[in-house]
């Protein structure tokens, strides 16, 4: 009997606090359609039926005042709902299960500079990321990247040569490379993840893991694209793992390789899914930028799937103020970067950058040796996505989209 009051009381607590979080929405002057609302409210509802909610909010008004003092208290399947602010964090959920559900994507923002391998906005494993903003940007006045070594040597088990490789990286916008994620679920839903250095998302698998992304934006503004994803180095936490995309976008306006993918095990299996994926990538004229050890043997981009800019729109478009707001046309748009060439002839492209251990092609999907695309693929901008072989869209339309004024994330 004691437990079940003990559960009623929770249970009444969560709906009390789901009360404040709808009133404190529109408080903030967030302009919420029913269907938001909706949708927040049932994520409150089923997250608090498998574990307690606190809330994070900047202005003392909430359980936390900052993400990561949430995530260190509270327990494995607990859920922090996120109050509207720009939180300054390198969020480290390390080992346990947390919940991150933002009140309002677009004015609940997780950001850190990603200058240093080791230290990103949020480096997670298991659990559910909701209707967030998270950014990884670059500190112009902190130069080139930082030296991790001395950081690193209490947080990871690799060997010196291991961190010597990370220190000439610089970091990803979300990390997942934890052993914890063998046999778990991952999730992230209505998110806009941004990186001005390194991939939006470097993924390391595990098995008998599912990762899942939904109707989230990937907006890659530096030197990776949207995703970096490996099985494990071990085969004691190996197996089978899939990573499913669905209702997304994927934009890489710097670098032309969209995911790069590296398969390290044949026996660790990864599948793919993609449904409904709208992509919007870049392809370069010259080799720059590119990687001899691709190994991809994918349809690619054929050139009519290609937009052209001109030199005189590819000057405008190089210099542009280099956020990661949507920015390209559907598809790929080709880049003449030679000067002085009157006509351009585009080149087929890979848009996916494939290596595999053994250093030869695979029989999987794209030329890997462990990764394999699920019939059930479907509606997406590129072929290589496509379980079915789907008409191919064309560069008929203009090419850029007006450019958004640029949006300061240090303010």
């Amino acid at each position: 009997m004691k437990g079940k009051r003990y559960y009623m009381k929770n249970i009444k607590r969560k709906l009390w606090i789901l009360a404040i979080i709808l009133c404190g929405y529109m408080g903030f002057g967030i302009k919420a359609y029913a269907a938001d609302e909706q949708w927040f409210a049932q994520q409150v509802e089923k997250l608090a039926k498998e574990g307690n909610v606190y809330i994070v909010a900047q202005d003392g008004t909430g359980d936390f005042l900052t993400i990561q003092e949430g995530v260190d208290a509270v327990n494995s399947g607990d859920t922090l709902i996120i109050c509207p602010g720009v939180y300054e964090e390198n969020v480290e959920i390390m080992a346990k299960t947390v919940n991150l559900l933002g009140v309002d994507r677009d004015s609940c923002i997780l950001q850190y500079d990603t200058v240093n391998y080791g230290k990103v906005p949020l480096t997670v494993a298991a659990g559910q990321i909701s209707n967030i903003t998270i950014r990884g940007y670059k500190n112009a006045d902190k130069g080139m990247y930082l030296p991790v070594l001395a950081m690193q040597e209490e947080v990871f088990d690799e060997d010196s040569q291991e961190l010597l490789r990370q220190s000439a990286y610089s970091g990803y916008a979300v990390h997942v490379d934890q052993n914890y994620l063998y046999g778990k679920e991952l999730s992230f839903e209505k998110c806009r993840i941004e990186s001005y250095n390194s991939y939006c998302m470097g993924i390391g698998s595990r098995g008998e893991s599912t990762i899942t992304v939904t109707e989230c934006e990937l907006l890659a503004a530096g030197d990776g694209g949207c995703i970096y994803l490996h099985d494990v180095g071990t085969l004691d936490v190996g197996g089978s793992s899939t990573m499913i995309f669905r209702n997304s976008m994927l934009q890489s306006s710097l670098c032309p390789y969209i995911m790069t993918i590296h398969a390290l095990h044949t026996e660790n299996q990864m599948y793919l899914t993609f449904q409904n994926v709208k992509v919007y990538g870049v392809a370069y004229e010259d080799n720059g930028g590119y990687s001899f050890t691709n190994m991809n043997t994918g349809l690619g981009v054929e050139p009519q799937m290609m937009h052209v800019l001109s030199n005189e729109e590819t000057v405008a478009y190089m210099e542009r103020n280099k956020q990661a707001v949507p920015l390209l046309q559907e598809g790929i748009t080709y880049i003449a970067t030679q000067k002085g060439v009157k006509e351009i002839v585009p080149k087929k492209r890979y848009v996916f950058n494939v290596y595999n251990a053994d250093g030869m092609p695979g029989d999987g999907w794209c030329g890997l040796s462990n990764t394999w695309l699920t019939p059930d693929s479907f509606g997406n901008t590129l072929q290589d996505m496509n379980a079915i072989y789907q008409p191919s869209i064309t560069g008929q339309e203009p090419v850029l989209a007006d450019v958004l004024p640029y949006n300061n994330h240090n303010d």
